[in-house]
């Protein structure tokens, strides 16, 4: 077995080697076939190394793969150390190193399509995840010859004292919590996330917290919730916890009718998406209806207003993609009227006494980590800010815990949404439009997918956040009723925070 599992890792373990074996592949399979026209001895010479290329790519794998079905239940951490995003023309992937079992490190090129580069965007940089040795050979082939490296000095290693495996266990938890967290932290872990207890600390009088409508009634596919009322989804909100909300669809255009309303229940406007469209209309255009939604929204007392570029959004096509090749990526001078835009409305609502933040959204101009960047590069820090959304940084596989440190001294809106691992897979796997994936189910209340809230929140803690944090989880309100989800996001945030 040693000598197959050299083979493999010399022939097949590396882009070089795997290149080349094709090639030589190629060549003795052209030169078999010459050759068995010519002299049959020639043909069997030949046919023999051809014969130990395909062996040493097919036996170790059949072995461990034998092996690996015989134990399901055992398990390995395999530690996430770095990962980046890499788009390329038509293939995004993900570029990402991983320390397995026994200390060895790999690395590892995936396509952001692939279950195994789903899974890596899902999962923070740093965070060690604990999976079967099935999951591992099921999620990379040159993982083989480590994992069978693995079992085998397991074999010849002393069973470890339960005091040792203690302080193992407790090294572990202390490298693998989050930095900003100075309390004690518990960490487990499962495919696709990790889990820390670390206590984040917010001042409740700084930090409010409120939930959105678009769970009860969708703005972009009024069919979904069109039963639920306006009363019936205020109430709910109130009912649950929740001291604030976003603007629906259903709520009264009257500003005056509204904040009755919400007096009534206790609740709060904090914000409501407001569209540009600053690299298609002239902006003009864009500025007068800006100037309207914020006389509305100061009306109602909310100091927040967040846009998102709608021209060329592909999230409310059905017949489009969201993972495919239809949405529009900006050239350098749209980049200069979306950034210039941008500063000129944030520049208007400062002086209304308004905060203009930016929602990233998927399928829109600005959807990925590297957008992100540059949107807020190009960007004055003194008028435009950031709503940062959890959910849809997740959903395309970006980084959401390096985009939020990166950029969290400029965000003022939070956007809780946690997203469901196989739902995107399925997204992928069968081409779905945005919609599509919001009807299946791909979103979800933080705590019931796989977004990692511990690091979220410990990172806006330990900047001293002051604003909303606002639920926000479209989800068919037939599967997934709104009140029931509401009400568990509200003690999974309470049980996080203490707010």
């Amino acid at each position: 077995m040693q000598l197959w599992a050299k083979l493999y890792k010399a022939v097949y373990n590396t882009p070089e080697g795997k290149f080349a074996s094709v090639v030589l592949l190629i060549v003795l399979a052209v030169a078999n076939l010459v050759a068995l026209n010519i002299d049959t001895i020639a043909f069997l010479v030949l046919l023999l190394p051809s014969l130990v290329l395909g062996a040493a790519y097919a036996v170790p794998k059949l072995i461990i793969r034998n092996k690996v079905e015989a134990m399901p239940a055992k398990k390995a951490d395999v530690k996430i150390t770095e990962k980046n995003y890499w788009a390329g023309r038509g293939v995004d992937s993900w570029r990402f190193t991983v320390e397995l079992p026994g200390g060895e490190t790999r690395s590892f090129s995936e396509t952001a399509k692939s279950k195994l580069g789903s899974f890596v965007g899902l999962t923070s940089k740093g965070a060690t995840v604990t999976m079967t040795y099935r999951e591992l050979e099921e999620y990379g082939e040159m993982m083989l010859v480590s994992l069978e490296k693995y079992k085998r000095s397991e074999k010849k290693a002393p069973q470890a004292s339960a005091k040792t495996t203690k302080a193992n266990k407790e090294k572990d938890m202390r490298e693998n919590q989050v930095e900003t967290c100075d309390t004690n932290c518990e960490s487990t872990s499962s495919v696709g996330a990790r889990r820390s207890t670390c206590e984040a600390r917010f001042n409740p009088s700084k930090v409010k917290l409120g939930i959105a409508p678009i769970a009860w009634t969708n703005d972009d596919m009024p069919a979904l919730g069109g039963e639920n009322t306006f009363e019936q989804c205020i109430s709910e909100m109130a009912l649950a916890g929740f001291a604030g909300c976003e603007i629906g669809t259903k709520y009264p255009t009257d500003a005056a009718v509204l904040k009755k309303a919400l007096d009534l229940r206790g609740l709060q406007i904090c914000n409501r998406w407001f569209s540009t469209f600053l690299i298609s209309k002239p902006f003009g255009e864009t500025e007068k209806a800006f100037r309207d939604e914020l006389k509305f929204l100061k009306a109602l007392g909310a100091r927040v207003i967040g846009t998102s570029e709608q021209s060329y959004s592909t999230q409310g096509l059905e017949d489009v993609p969201i993972f495919g090749d239809g949405r529009h990526i900006m050239n350098d001078m749209e980049w200069y009227d979306l950034c210039n835009g941008l500063n000129r409305l944030g520049q208007i609502a400062r002086e209304e006494g308004m905060t203009l933040t930016f929602h990233h959204h998927m399928g829109t101009v600005v959807q990925t980590a590297a957008e992100v960047d540059r949107l807020m590069e190009n960007t004055d820090p003194e008028v435009f800010f950031l709503l940062y959304d959890s959910g849809h940084l997740a959903y395309c596989g970006e980084d959401y815990i390096e985009v939020l440190r990166k950029h969290v001294d400029r965000v003022r809106h939070v956007h809780l949404k946690d997203v469901r691992l196989e739902v995107l897979q399925k997204v992928r796997d069968e081409s779905l439009s945005f919609g599509r994936g919001v009807r299946e189910g791909a979103f979800t209340v933080p705590g019931d997918g796989c977004v990692d809230f511990d690091a979220i929140f410990a990172i806006l803690s330990e900047a001293g956040y002051e604003g909303w944090m606002l639920v926000e989880a479209e989800q068919d309100p037939a599967k997934a009723n709104p009140f029931e989800y509401a009400v568990m996001a509200r003690r999974f945030i309470r049980d996080k925070t203490g707010l």
